[in-house]
């Protein structure tokens, strides 16, 4: 009979090369050696009868047909991985699976999430979280819902938004070289400055609506997530801009303080992506949605009160300091 279908084994090979800086990275995700993978990729080629990759490039390059073959197949695996999770998964007792930044699961969710499952725990299924940000997980079944930072709703994702995250300049109580954290806008040049790769700008948004004018600040040192850079503020190493919703803990235990009064939009948001309608559906994800949101909700309202009611003790140290009358 006359096979109308290539393998699925080499349409997963092409998929995951098509995402991968190299074929031998391609073949270590799929536990394979390099000729088995090469074996699956000249087998979906060779049922085509089309070159799928440029072979002339040194990264994995697709040609303009495997760019289209892509396009097209993926969505569809996505679909066949999806089903085969829903089908094999109980829906009404399994655990919901959530992807999530690090700085957001490890700074906000997971210290509330024992509270939220003593709550009735026989009739709530287990929280699983992953840390991540490919959006693919969502439709290869690997996670149920997602929170992501963005400007702006996802296009093609059944989306909400959660919060508008705000900056806030935080530092340890004392530098890493001794002095005292900087207490006015103006010192902000002197001090190192800490900066996540992406959002990328966040200083110069927070700078702008400061309405600093002063010398240009030194060059950020980066990090690659917001959990890091805030350890790192919190050594000593620099000045941050963070979260409140992230820093909150932090704050509390006197790790960090503020050390410059103003709190500003950075332009993105949180937002929970469902990876479909049938989940979003689901009467456990509902009840655990609505409970973030609540959660979320209270904390920034705890916020926002603190911040109307307090100083930070640089600022009070320079206040104290300043001549009477100025």
């Amino acid at each position: 009979m006359t096979r109308h279908a290539p393998p699925l084994e080499a349409v997963e090979a092409f998929i995951v090369a098509a995402h991968s800086e190299s074929f031998r990275l391609a073949a270590e995700k799929l536990s394979l050696s390099p000729s088995a993978f090469s074996r699956r990729i000249q087998t979906l080629e060779g049922f085509l009868r089309v070159p799928l990759f440029d072979r002339d490039s040194r990264a994995v390059t697709l040609t303009a047909m495997g760019e289209q073959y892509l396009r097209t197949i993926e969505p569809a695996v996505n679909a066949i991985r999806r089903a085969t999770v829903d089908l094999r998964a109980d829906r009404v007792s399994g655990p919901i699976r959530i992807m999530t930044p690090q700085s957001f699961a490890i700074g906000w969710l997971l210290p509330r999430l024992p509270a939220y499952q003593r709550q009735s725990a026989d009739a709530k299924p287990p929280v699983e979280l992953t840390i991540g940000r490919d959006l693919r997980e969502l439709g290869r079944g690997l996670a149920d819902i997602a929170v992501v930072v963005a400007a702006a709703p996802l296009q093609g994702w059944e989306c909400e938004e959660l919060v508008e995250i705000d900056g806030i300049a935080v530092c340890a109580p004392v530098m890493a070289d001794g002095r005292p954290p900087p207490a006015r806008l103006e010192d902000l040049h002197r001090y190192p400055i800490l900066q996540v790769f992406k959002p990328e700008g966040i200083w110069d948004t927070w700078l702008k609506n400061e309405g600093y004018d002063g010398p240009p600040l030194h060059k950020p040192i980066q990090f690659g997530s917001a959990i890091l850079m805030y350890e790192a503020a919190a050594a000593g190493m620099g000045v941050a801009l963070a979260a409140p919703l992230l820093v909150d803990r932090l704050l509390k235990e006197g790790r960090l303080q503020r050390c410059i009064r103003g709190r500003v939009s950075l332009n993105v948001k949180y937002f929970l992506i469902y990876a479909d309608e049938s989940v979003r559906r689901r009467p456990a994800v509902r009840r655990l949605v609505s409970w973030i949101h609540t959660e979320i909700n209270r904390s920034t309202a705890q916020i926002a009160a603190k911040d109307e009611t307090s100083h930070s003790p640089a600022e009070t140290v320079a206040r104290d300091l300043s001549p009477i009358g100025s």
